[in-house]
């Protein structure tokens, strides 16, 4: 078994043409299943622990497209693939999809650059206050409840994945146990226009 192995998950969707890739890193803790399952379980898991909250967090013309499970360390494993094709579930007039909202996901650690960090597209300009372009306290409510779901364990069929910052170098695993969503919206240019297939 792979206990204490560390994956990558991809969480794969579409907005003004745009393909909005956040990628977030699951250590396995508990695992019951094959090799050949492990990470189909992975996305099974965060699809059902933390699909509502997501697409609660992105505009109705947000689509999460799906979900691609790697390894990152450890033993071989099979990919792990989900489609999903649903839009996500806040109604607004759409903000530009440079808009982006951030939650910081803190460890334990003594050094403060050991953090991740999750930028959301699909913003909508009702979330925005109309003078300084801060989130609103709404705004700020539903990142809130997206983070504390970011933060904690998530499990499929017994195998059980704990979120958190991965081994760099002579460094280790650190576990997620705090977020902070950010009052100030950050501005993303770079990406590129592609589409992303799943399976």
């Amino acid at each position: 078994m792979a206990v204490g192995d560390e994956c990558t998950l991809r969480v794969i969707g579409r907005y003004q043409d745009q393909n909005i890739v956040n990628t977030i890193h699951y250590r396995i803790t508990s695992q019951t299943t094959g090799e050949n399952e492990v990470l189909e379980n992975l996305c099974d898991a965060f699809a059902s622990d933390i699909y509502t909250e997501w697409l609660a967090a992105h505009s109705t013309q947000y689509e999460l497209v799906g979900l691609k499970a790697f390894r990152k360390t450890g033993a071989s494993k099979t990919p792990g693939t989900k489609a999903i094709g649903e839009d996500g579930t806040r109604s607004g007039t759409p903000a530009p999809n440079f808009v982006c909202r951030t939650i910081t996901l803190y460890t334990a650690s003594e050094n403060s650059q050991k953090r991740g960090r999750v930028m959301l597209s699909g913003t909508i300009t009702e979330d925005l206050e109309a003078d300084d372009g801060s989130l609103t306290d709404g705004g700020l409510a539903v990142l809130n409840t997206l983070g504390a779901k970011l933060i904690d364990p998530i499990d499929s069929a017994g195998d059980e994945f704990q979120p958190g910052l991965p081994a760099a170098g002579e460094d280790t695993w650190h576990d997620f146990n705090d977020f902070v969503s950010r009052e100030t919206p950050a501005s993303v240019t770079s990406r590129r226009v592609r589409e992303f297939l799943i399976g």
